[in-house]
């Protein structure tokens, strides 16, 4: 995948946007309680797990300003100066009594810092670094000054000719790709259409189901002869062989 392509995925994953979708079954289903800076699954995707290496170019760039503490995670994120806390102070949650999915509200009250067992050596250095509460309410994740990365203008076109280009040519899986990419257009548009002008909404996972059944009722449809692509492209979709007997 176009590495800017995955870098903007990245910067949209970390702004944990309600109106994406996608962003949305990312944070419920594959990080849960996690952020991408602690994550890792032996079972997860190359894709994935290529995302989550390529977000390491972005670390260093951002600057974590801590609110009120109802975003960032206590444990795992990288609010701190020394990274996730959980990684540098794995006995943490443990020592304190506050779980691994902890927020940083946990340790602010009325605008400043309150950690519980500051006798304990590791937290008194934690406490040592920590960094300033911002006047801003909530917690803000932003560029360093003089830190810019073009991908962030990229707009739907741009990805749309990516996918055109990628997924170009008559092979069974690209025409595959193709049509998931036109159901999700499709789907969406008819979300927002729903919401803006009925007052009514489905769920992350509905309209991502009507989304995949579309594409596996166009594949099961399809007038082609059994062939390995075939089968190859049935088991990834996970549609029984049998249907295609």
């Amino acid at each position: 995948m176009n590495q800017a392509l995955m870098l903007k995925h990245v910067w949209r994953i970390l702004q944990e946007d309600p109106r994406s979708i996608w962003v949305s079954w990312v944070l419920r289903y594959r990080l849960r309680n996690q952020t991408i800076w602690t994550y890792h699954s032996a079972s997860a995707s190359w894709c994935w797990n290529k995302l989550v290496k390529i977000s390491l170019l972005l670390k260093n760039g951002l600057e974590y300003r801590v609110g009120d503490g109802g975003k960032f995670r206590l444990w795992t994120d990288i609010w701190h100066p020394r990274g996730p806390l959980i990684c540098s102070f794995p006995r943490g949650p443990r020592i304190t009594g506050l779980p691994s999915d902890s927020l940083l509200m946990a340790v602010i009250h009325h605008g400043q810092w309150r950690w519980p067992s500051e006798s304990d050596f590791d937290i008194q250095e934690i406490v040592a670094s920590l960094p300033p509460i911002g006047p801003q309410q909530t917690d803000v994740i932003s560029w360093k000054s003089g830190v810019r990365f073009f991908w962030l203008h990229m707009g739907w076109d741009r990805d749309v000719l990516w996918a055109a280009r990628r997924w170009r040519g008559q092979h069974l899986i690209n025409a595959a790709h193709r049509a998931l990419l036109a159901s999700i257009v499709y789907n969406l548009w008819r979300e927002r259409n729903g919401r803006r002008f009925s007052a009514t909404a489905s769920s992350v996972e509905s309209v991502a189901f009507r989304a995949l059944e579309d594409v596996r009722i166009r594949i099961i449809s399809a007038n082609v002869r059994p062939s390995l692509q075939l089968r190859v492209l049935y088991r990834i979709w996970h549609i029984p062989w049998i249907s295609h007997v």
